[in-house]
């Protein structure tokens, strides 16, 4: 009776434990057949409640065109709904194949198969063998090759890093060249891209002084090519030269270090004010060409040419055609198809014409001398 009286609970069905496979191996072709994307795991647990797969070290392959043109793996995965969505964690690692490897760098990655996209919510970076790209987040468009840095991104340059160094990574130090910019999109397989601004970037020197600024409105370029566009205006700082310049668009090619425009600018080096129409400045050469209109004026002095060039280095100055040099002395005029200068430790620039025909006008201004007698007064020395 005391059994009867008695009402016994239903035992709760105990939870489906989830089946361990020794691998997982997980392919999609594309509509014509070609392989899309494949994952593979050496282990993997699946819930079938919930049609999810804890992987360890996935690893899988993107194809373009039925060729491999990427590589993925990681230290997790999760694939989600058969293959819908995969999210991969630990030590995440994208690796454009070709002859300009590329590699994508995140803690975490979101990937969505069959939009053929990948979502990087925190701290993505893109590294090769002289650069390093990172952002705050980013999207990247698998069938489109399209790389979208989210928030400020920043790009880090080692233009002599040699191919055997060691890979960049967060302890290479301070980039020669440092880039802030807006949202950048990058074609990893044309490599065009580009980035809103502001643009701000510094270029350091191996001695201790204070680095070159750089700032542009934008910018847009190709890295397969080797070059970015910097969108007007432009201006380039140099404290350690009390030098600056200002400028329209101007093209930085960054393998071969050298910076050229066609619009016209302005700028100072120490006490010498530069302006004309279109320059390159070549590091390689330690050389700065005013390809026309050359216009350079100093204290009591100002010098017209169709062209000059300065080499920094050895301080040497060129002007070449019509060349005119008025000085305040004397309003004497110098002209003359070329002119050599120096430029002094006081930061002034002397001409001379060695072996070359000159025409100088002066003006000499006639005083009385002791006795009564009038007599010419010495004109200042001329270096020419």
């Amino acid at each position: 009776m005391l059994m009867g009286g008695c009402s016994m609970e239903p035992e709760a069905a105990p939870e489906p434990e989830p089946f361990v496979f020794r691998s997982l191996d997980l392919r999609q072709n594309d509509e014509e057949g070609r392989p899309a994307w494949d994952l593979r795991s050496p282990e993997a647990r699946y819930e079938i409640d919930e049609r999810r797969a804890e992987a360890r070290d996935p690893e899988g392959t993107l194809y373009n065109d039925g060729r491999p043109s990427f590589r993925i793996s990681a230290q997790r995965g999760t694939v989600i709904n058969d293959g819908e969505t995969v999210i991969l964690n630990g030590d995440v690692r994208i690796r454009m194949l070709g002859d300009e490897p590329l590699l994508i760098l995140a803690p975490e990655v979101i990937w969505e198969p069959g939009e053929e996209r990948m979502r990087i919510e925190r701290d993505p970076v893109a590294i090769d063998g002289q650069s390093r790209l990172r952002a705050t987040r980013a999207r990247f468009q698998v069938d489109e090759q399209m790389l979208q840095l989210i928030g400020e991104a920043r790009l880090e340059h080692w233009p002599d890093r040699e191919e055997s160094a060691p890979p960049i990574d967060a302890d290479t130090g301070d980039a020669v060249i440092d880039i802030r910019t807006g949202e950048v999109r990058w074609n990893l397989e044309s490599g065009a891209l580009t980035a809103k601004g502001p643009v701000n970037g510094e270029r350091r020197r191996e001695e201790e002084t204070e680095p070159q600024t750089l700032v542009a409105s934008a910018l847009s370029g190709n890295s397969r090519e080797g070059y970015i566009d910097l969108m007007a205006p432009v201006r380039v700082e140099d404290p350690a030269e009390e030098a600056w310049m200002d400028g329209g668009q101007a093209r930085w090619r960054f393998t071969e270090r050298e910076l050229t425009s066609p619009n016209s600018f302005r700028s100072q080096i120490g006490a010498i004010s530069i302006q004309g129409r279109g320059y390159r400045i070549e590091e390689s050469k330690t050389l700065v060409i005013v390809e026309s209109d050359c216009d350079l004026s100093q204290p009591g002095e100002r010098l017209r040419a169709e062209r000059c060039r300065w080499d920094w280095e050895k301080n040497r100055l060129l002007a070449e055609g019509a060349v005119e040099l008025r000085r305040d002395a004397n309003d004497q005029v110098t002209r003359a198809q070329r002119l050599e200068g120096r430029m002094g430790d006081d930061g002034r620039a002397t001409f001379s014409t060695p072996g070359g025909r000159v025409l100088s006008e002066l003006t000499v201004t006639e005083g009385e001398e002791p006795g009564g007698r009038d007599q010419p007064r010495s004109a200042p020395p001329v270096d020419f």
